[in-house]
């Protein structure tokens, strides 16, 4: 039988650790009465047996842990989810998870550093699907120098194509240096 053997709550970190268990429990031994024989000191004084009676010993409680998960003070939702495939009921414990929920901190918003860095990465994220998106880009992508080489001396045959040309390479060049230049 799957147990919730306990939960730990660290206060510092607003959160809980639960732990279940499975629970065996061996039958209990019945032993019978017992004569135990009688004894002849060295003087040859006789000692009768005494008699233990008859008793129950206690099967053995057997405990293996199956499951042990940290929550933090935002999962108690989900502690409870476990608790309930297990099967296990949280009612000597609903004080405490309240006590975590009302102590709950808010998230503090992002820095001014951690906005501009996520503006930064997804302006990045753009640049490359633009790039991935052109034709001259993939071909630059997927050939080797060589064939490069014979690209650029193929469709370059004018100032105009000339420039087109330069265009390609300084979007691969912005967004190649953007992503192994910082």
């Amino acid at each position: 039988m799957i147990k919730l053997k306990q939960i730990i709550h660290d206060a510092i970190t607003n959160s809980v650790e639960a732990t279940w268990v499975d629970r065996t429990i061996a039958p209990d031994t019945v032993v019978p009465e017992e004569l135990l024989p009688d004894t002849t000191a060295d003087e040859g004084n006789i000692t009768l047996g005494k008699v233990i009676p008859a008793h129950i010993v206690p099967g053995a409680v057997t405990e293996v842990q199956v499951k042990c998960h940290s929550y933090s003070d935002r999962q108690m939702q989900l502690l409870r989810d476990h608790a309930a495939i297990a099967g296990t009921p949280l009612t000597d414990y609903e004080a405490l998870i309240a006590l975590v929920e009302s102590n709950i901190q808010p998230i503090p918003p992002p820095t001014a550093e951690q906005v501009a860095e996520e503006a930064r990465q997804v302006a990045l994220e753009d640049a490359k699907t633009a790039a991935k998106a052109d034709n001259v880009v993939r071909y630059l992508r997927d050939h080797t120098p060589a064939e490069v080489e014979a690209y650029v001396q193929t469709n370059v045959t004018d100032l105009a194509s000339a420039r087109q040309m330069m265009k390609k390479f300084a979007v691969v060049l912005c967004v190649l240096s953007k992503q192994n230049f910082r």
